[in-house]
């Protein structure tokens, strides 16, 4: 039975000395797609820096801050404007200045949740990628 056990722990011992080589040497950027973000707030250019500093220092997940009126789709805009992204398709992020550390949170959140919706996404295009064409043409 000692045996038994001293297997089990080398087991979960190997298996997180590999988890931890892969998360130390693989870079995030090569698993998932990065969340695309716009900050916007009304102070300018010098105060939208700043947050995206402390993006980067709050939130440790694969983001990537855009310029606003590029032609890429953003998941994500922060702003403290209430009416300027209204009509947006994307989610909009309304704070206070300065944010609040309930705000960095709640950020957090909706970061992670669109983050799980793009490997999901990910995840079924991957699977309809390895279905065969006969399949795939029948559906159509």
């Amino acid at each position: 039975m000692s045996k038994h056990k001293e297997l089990l722990q080398d087991k979960f011992f190997l298996f997180f000395s590999y988890l931890l080589l892969l998360i130390n040497h693989i870079p995030v950027q090569l698993v998932s797609e990065p969340v695309k973000i716009i900050i916007d707030f009304s102070y300018g250019a010098a105060y939208n820096r700043f947050i995206k500093k402390n993006l980067s220092l709050y939130i440790n997940l694969n983001t990537e801050v855009i310029e606003a009126g590029k032609s890429d789709f953003p998941d994500v805009i922060i702003t403290n404007r209430n009416n300027l992204y209204e009509e947006s398709v994307s989610q909009v992020v309304v704070w206070l200045d300065p944010p609040r550390a309930v705000d960095w949170g709640n950020l957090t959140k909706i970061l992670l949740t669109i983050q799980e919706e793009k490997y999901k996404d990910s995840k079924i295009d991957k699977q309809i990628d390895d279905f065969p064409e006969e399949i795939i043409d029948r559906i159509e």
